[in-house]
């Protein structure tokens, strides 16, 4: 038990948290981050991505870093960079990185994109098996640098469609036109949740949630 996790008594949910927490816990090492445990794992996943982009942009000289911008915006600059790099854009100023650190640095962004996915109430609040294999392939990519894909059926699902030309002549005619693109915003969103409520009963549990091993 490499991890230091009970081998028994647990549900699947709580198994795979633990583990996160555990990753957590050794990268926060690796990176000299001090361990509080008072901390929410939420927010220590997210102070954990924000301290390798840091690391990655300092390290990697990145011009027009902005150290306040949230994790997404911080990732998509540090990566646009490094693609700069890799398809040999023009450096008049001398101001991207060397190719060996932008593949170093691509490798650091790799963590960060896993920490990304990895939120404890994305699986608490419906543990189903795409959401479970989901969990696991970040564990897998992280412990062991990638991870196998197993197989999978997708499902192509369609709607009945709004005519926006419909919706125009009402919108030109009117008096309240904001009124009216609300409206048209507002059945939009009912559509696609309609279309994602009956994906997600096409799921099922792998277990009962109360499963214990």
């Amino acid at each position: 038990n490499h991890f230091g996790i009970k081998k028994h008594g647990k549900t699947i949910v709580h198994r795979l948290l633990s583990l996160g927490k555990r990753l957590i816990e050794q990268n926060e090492k690796k990176f000299g981050i001090p361990i509080d445990e008072s901390k929410t794992f939420e927010y220590r996943i997210g102070h954990l991505r924000h301290s390798i982009l840091d690391h990655v942009a300092y390290t990697a000289g990145i011009k027009k870093y902005n150290k306040d911008a949230n994790a997404i915006d911080k990732l998509r600059t540090i990566l646009s960079t490094f693609e700069m790099v890799q398809v040999g854009a023009p450096d008049p100023k001398k101001e991207l990185p060397s190719l060996e650190l932008a593949t170093w640095g691509r490798n650091y962004c790799q963590i960060v994109y896993d920490f990304i996915a990895i939120h404890p109430s994305y699986l608490s609040e419906y543990p189903s098996p795409e959401r479970i294999y989901e969990w696991i392939y970040k564990f897998e990519n992280e412990l062991f640098g990638s991870f196998k894909p197993r197989p999978t059926r997708a499902y192509i699902s369609f709607t009945e469609p709004l005519y926006l030309s419909k919706k125009y002549k009402e919108y030109k005619s009117s008096t309240n036109k904001k009124e009216i693109a609300d409206k048209l915003t507002g059945e939009m969103r009912d559509k696609i949740q309609e279309l994602l409520d009956a994906e997600k009963r096409k799921s099922y549990l792998l277990f009962e949630p109360d499963f214990t091993f």
